[in-house]
């Protein structure tokens, strides 16, 4: 339509969305395409700030996703000076959350805190808070601070429900991961798999990836923390599946696996890598010093290659483990 009519604008904000959906969809290399154009056309118009912003944000998480920490960094501070030179709040919100990303991906849980911390301060409506809430619950979550994670993804949760905001609808299943952390396996393994079943009808592929390892690492921490001759009193005592407990490890290998050609797909390394170390330590716990071996030292290379320093260590220590 905005050709019929030859309007950039038109065409320039079809684009500036398309990125943030074809992300979500998967399809980086595409959203990456879309968002650059949005860019080009938002300097035809430089009185159009949102087109600017919301699109080179689009971009910024895009970085992230596919692990270019540099970038994603250099976005985020891009989108900070913009949103100060015209005082512009959403656009400063977005500009914290990127530049907060950029840490996430170094393993700096702290810094992300802070910069989600910031964004939230300033958020002046109730979707931009939601922004800051995003990033924090990324931070805190993955930071191993389950308490905070719970009090900000309850905020995000409800807000989708009460106005309708299915993007957000998913993080539910970052809830079920709490509980089941918290104890409550059984509740938290059907809110898991819900999420993991709503993103699987949406197509959000860059989500299924991430809740394909969630669920994988809710059977390696059965099988690490269970003996196999206790499984049905488990079983019995915390209500959860029976028939899903003997198959554990198999059903942890095909969530990882899942994960891992789902990231490879759409060129996810962020995801990629994580999933090849939950996959190699589920082999070490399976005794397959080789199998572990192989897969750690997959994540290895690729947190090497897109400079995720605190990943790096972790994945290390996990392979000199191995002997």
């Amino acid at each position: 339509m905005g050709r019929e009519v030859e309007s950039q604008q038109v065409i320039g904000y079809a684009s500036a969305w398309l990125t943030w959906t074809c992300m979500n969809l998967g399809n980086l290399d595409e959203a990456i395409y879309h968002g650059e154009r949005a860019q080009e056309i938002s300097r035809l118009m430089p009185e159009d700030q949102y087109l600017y912003f919301k699109s080179l944000a689009g971009l910024g998480l895009i970085y992230f996703l596919k692990g270019e920490k540099k970038k994603t960094y250099e976005t985020g501070k891009k989108i900070l000076e913009y949103s100060r030179k015209h005082s512009n709040t959403r656009c400063m919100v977005l500009g914290y959350y990127i530049t907060g990303f950029s840490y996430i991906l170094n393993g700096d849980f702290s810094s992300a805190i802070e910069y989600g911390k910031k964004a939230a301060h300033i958020a002046a409506d109730p979707l931009y808070s939601q922004i800051a809430n995003d990033l924090l619950s990324w931070a805190y979550f993955y930071g191993g601070n389950f308490k905070e994670a719970e009090a900000v993804i309850n905020e995000i949760v409800s807000y989708s429900r009460k106005y309708g905001c299915e993007m957000l609808e998913p993080y539910d299943g970052f809830l079920g991961v709490i509980q089941i952390v918290n104890g409550d396996l059984n509740h938290g393994y059907k809110r898991l798999e819900a999420a993991h079943r709503f993103c699987l009808e949406i197509e959000a592929k860059c989500l299924i990836a991430s809740f394909d390892s969630a669920i994988g690492m809710v059977f390696l921490n059965i099988i690490e923390s269970v003996e196999p001759d206790d499984f049905a009193a488990m079983a019995k005592d915390i209500g959860f599946p029976i028939k899903d407990i003997p198959t554990a490890a198999k059903k942890a290998e095909a969530h990882f696996t899942k994960s891992i050609e789902v990231s490879k797909e759409i060129g996810a390394k962020y995801i990629l890598a994580e999933a090849y170390l939950f996959l190699g330590l589920l082999h070490k716990a399976e005794k397959r010093t080789e199998e572990a071996r192989k897969n750690i030292s997959k994540a290895i290379h690729i947190f090497e290659q897109i400079d995720a320093k605190g990943y790096f260590k972790q994945a290390k220590e996990a392979l000199a483990s191995l002997g």
